[in-house]
């Protein structure tokens, strides 16, 4: 008679992430769940126009993590939708400090655009069209380039 004994070792937390180990995973998982709960929450204020409650939770979110890209262009999105383009802007090129994307290049652009910063408004709306992956994207952003042009053409013809 041969018996085969498979002997499986249960994998601890140590092994599955190098850098937590028990407890610490249990914090990590914890904490994630509440800032999951947070972001929800300041979502459900930008989505029914709540833009200062969802502010007010963005930034509380930023305390915890100011180098969360996410976040900042959530809460740039509701400075620009209350018209408050300096502090937008601000949020915007912290993320792009950290994490140069599509949105926040579109985001920055739109917010120069706002502010009458349009030179600054072209080259992000320009940066932007280089990373942009689908046709919807290359659309949106050619129909900001669009308005662009139709400003600097009332401009020149002002100046007639």
């Amino acid at each position: 008679f041969f018996f085969f004994f498979f002997f499986f070792k249960q994998k601890t937390a140590y092994e599955i992430g190098v850098r937590l180990v028990g407890s610490e995973m249990c914090i990590r998982d914890r904490y994630m769940g509440i800032i999951k709960i947070w972001m929800e929450a300041a979502h459900k204020n930008f989505m029914y126009g709540n833009y200062a409650g969802a502010i007010e939770m963005y930034t509380k979110l930023l305390g915890s993590f100011p180098e969360n890209t996410d976040i900042l262009l959530c809460r740039a999105i509701a400075y620009i939708r209350t018209a408050q383009y300096d502090p937008a802007i601000a949020d915007l090129e912290s993320s792009e400090k950290i994490k140069k994307t599509f949105q926040t290049h579109l985001r920055l652009g739109i917010a120069q655009f706002f502010k009458g910063k349009l030179s600054d408004a072209r080259s992000n709306f320009k940066d932007a069209r280089g990373m942009a992956d689908s046709d919807s994207e290359k659309t949106l952003i050619s129909s900001w380039i669009q308005k662009l042009s139709l400003i600097h053409i009332c401009r020149c013809r002002r100046a007639i």
